[in-house]
């Protein structure tokens, strides 16, 4: 994900529900979805290039949006006599304004105490000036951040002992972006910009369980479960991009890039353990506290050529350099983009590209939200390499009819599996300690039909996706591999995918709108328990303690997730001011969509307290109020 050219390590508020790219600031978005050319890098995945809006070089207007679920305001102008301009725009959602009470009165009617809480809230700023007629200077500014947290605790008398046990998760993470680009007009023909970008991602997340015995006037107090995660990214660099069209049918983009990352990911996590205090928790981040650094070089070139009318084509080469812990990685790239035109109704295209990532993502649970730790690759975990190949077909039988069709196959290696599980103590290095290489592959057909046809239009799409994952033997992981060196689905694997999108402009100030979406719901990982018991010989057991056991990865789905939104809109100008009522429905009929799995200890019918796996879902139904007034 890229904000301004900026790299963004988490692009979404709210688990998915809001994007961080706020609609008001957005100029142009860019999506490749694997075949991207050389100017892009560094991920072996997909590109979503976002541009913020310059703001306005002529007069100061504005925007105020007022609803149910969240408050934005955006304003911009000019910038001395016209030489430059600036934009600012603020968005806070509403979100913990409900959830707070409603979770509350769910709760107490089953029984319990606590609450839901969560909100997010984010800041674009953009400033632009002219220092002279070829050179203009750029500076955007982006930060955002989500709060989440949730409370349930539950009493059982038992004859004169009071217990009473408490969950509690805190969890935050946020992005701050600033890029400063210059932009030199070298000739006619070329054109260079160099920027300077700076990128910080945090993930912060605390799970305590308390259990509290009060008999009288004696309490005993015991933390049945401590988990703490922290992870951050700071990346510093400098990239220099040029583009130069001296040949009628050629244009030439060529560039060099560094960047330098500092990572510190990090696990706490102990069961049956005394209080935490102060100083303990000190300790914990102070342990925290060893940085991973390494640094990133890039050079590309490319040419986007026009063969011949009916083909097109862009191909390109890049150079990556990896520089970490004294190990040096370099990794070829070769990209190649065919279009064929058959007329003006009908085209192919056909990708085949290399690319190479030096960052891993660990995946430490299966339980709870998914837990962002960024890390580079490094010896032991080399950079991750794939070879795509993908091929298209874009139809248009009708001037309102056009039907995009498309297949791909993705082949992945050194990948990498992290098995530390839990129930450890993770740093910026030991990790490498407990991870297992392998491969994967990911394939699939996309199908969208898009209407647009006087005052109705819409779309539906369909995409059929595999996304798989094999780990073996290996020299530092003995045995037969990760699930046994079975093939595996990813988290991520979601097989149907329907989304069915309807607008209707009612007339000059009316406009509906409908949506539904259908999508399988995805793997996840189920723990089994067993026991082990210290027995002396020949003596009584001692003790006998629970531990989690994994015997297979993803063999569970969570329910397919569905659900119908619907909007009317009404616009309406008073003297020059545009006004836009909103009103509509999230999750109309209500449907319970697990967002994830989560440890939940209880107290059975019998008062024993128990260690259960739920399904959380966070937004069941929300009504959609929103108000837009736009100023000049």
């Amino acid at each position: 994900f890229l904000l301004d050219g900026v790299p963004v390590y988490n692009a979404s508020h709210g688990l998915g529900l809001y994007s961080i790219y706020n609609t008001a600031a957005v100029r142009s978005a860019r999506i490749m979805k694997g075949n991207f050319p050389a100017q892009y890098g560094g991920r072996v995945s997909s590109i979503w290039d976002i541009q913020t809006k310059e703001g306005n070089t002529k007069k100061v207007q504005g925007e105020v949006e007022m609803g149910v679920s969240s408050l934005q305001m955006t304003v911009e102008g000019p910038l001395a006599k016209g030489k430059g301009s600036w934009f600012v725009s603020g968005r806070r959602s509403l979100l913990d304004f409900f959830s707070v009470p409603i979770s509350r009165r769910i709760r107490e009617n089953d029984g319990k105490y606590g609450f839901l809480k969560y909100y997010f809230s984010d800041f674009n700023g953009k400033v632009n000036f002219a220092i002279s007629p070829k050179d203009r200077l750029h500076l955007s500014i982006y930060n955002g951040k989500d709060n989440f947290t949730n409370k349930i605790s539950q009493d059982r008398w038992f004859t004169d002992t009071l217990s009473i046990v408490s969950n509690e998760e805190v969890i935050n993470w946020g992005n701050k972006i600033t890029s400063l680009r210059w932009n030199h007009l070298i000739s006619e023909k070329i054109f260079a910009n160099v920027t300077a970008i700076y990128s910080q991602y945090f993930y912060n997340s605390e799970e305590l369980v308390d259990l509290d015995l009060l008999r009288g006037d004696a309490r005993i107090t015991r933390d049945v479960f401590f988990q703490k995660y922290k992870s951050s990214i700071n990346d510093i660099g400098l990239k220099t991009d040029f583009d130069y069209t001296t040949f009628r049918k050629h244009r030439f983009r060529f560039g060099t890039s560094f960047i330098r990352h500092k990572f510190q990911p990090g696990i706490v996590s102990f069961e049956e353990v005394t209080i935490f205090d102060a100083e303990i928790r000190d300790t914990i981040g102070a342990y925290l506290k060893n940085p991973l650094i390494s640094s990133e070089f890039d050079v590309y070139v490319q040419d986007e050529v026009k063969i011949n009318d009916n083909i097109h084509a862009n191909i390109g080469f890049r150079g990556s350099l990896l520089i970490v812990n004294g190990k040096k990685f370099f990794a070829p790239q070769p990209r190649l983009i065919l279009n064929f035109f058959e007329g003006q109704n009908v085209s192919y295209n056909l990708t085949a590209t290399y690319n190479t990532q030096f960052l891993h993502l660990l995946s430490p649970t299966n339980i709870g939200l998914p837990k962002d730790l960024w890390v580079s690759a490094t010896e032991h975990a080399p950079p991750q390499r794939a070879w795509q190949l993908s091929l298209g077909s874009k139809y248009r039988p009708k001037p309102w009819l056009t039907i995009d069709l498309e297949g791909y196959y993705k082949l992945l290696s050194s990948i990498i599996y992290y098995q530390g599980g839990t129930l450890e103590t993770v740093n910026s290095t030991n990790w490498q300690d407990d991870i297992a290489q392998g491969k994967g592959w990911a394939y699939g057909v996309e199908l969208l039909v898009k209407v647009e046809r006087g005052k109705m239009g819409g779309w539906f799409s369909y995409t059929y996706a595999h996304s798989d994952r094999q780990f073996g033997q290996n020299d530092s992981q003995p045995g037969p591999g990760v699930n046994n060196g079975k093939k595996y689905p990813l988290r991520l694997d979601r097989r149907h995918n329907f989304n069915v999108q309807y607008l209707y402009k009612m007339s000059k100030s009316w406009e509906f709108s409908a949506g539904f979406t259908f999508a399988t719901g995805t793997a996840f990982t189920f723990p089994s328990v067993q026991f082990e018991v210290e027995q002396p010989i020949g003596g009584a057991p001692t003790e006998i303690n629970t531990v989690s056991v994994i015997t297979e990865l993803n063999p569970f789905r969570m329910a397919p997730y569905h659900r119908l939104d619907f909007s009317f809109n009404h616009n309406f100008s008073v003297r020059n001011i545009n006004h836009t009522l909103k009103l509509g429905a999230y999750n109309t009929y209500v449907q319970q969509n697990p967002v994830y799995h989560t440890r939940r200890d209880s107290f059975d019918e019998n008062g024993k307290l128990t260690r259960n796996v739920v399904a959380v879902a966070l937004v069941p139904f929300f009504p959609s109020l929103r108000y837009i007034m736009e100023f000049k």
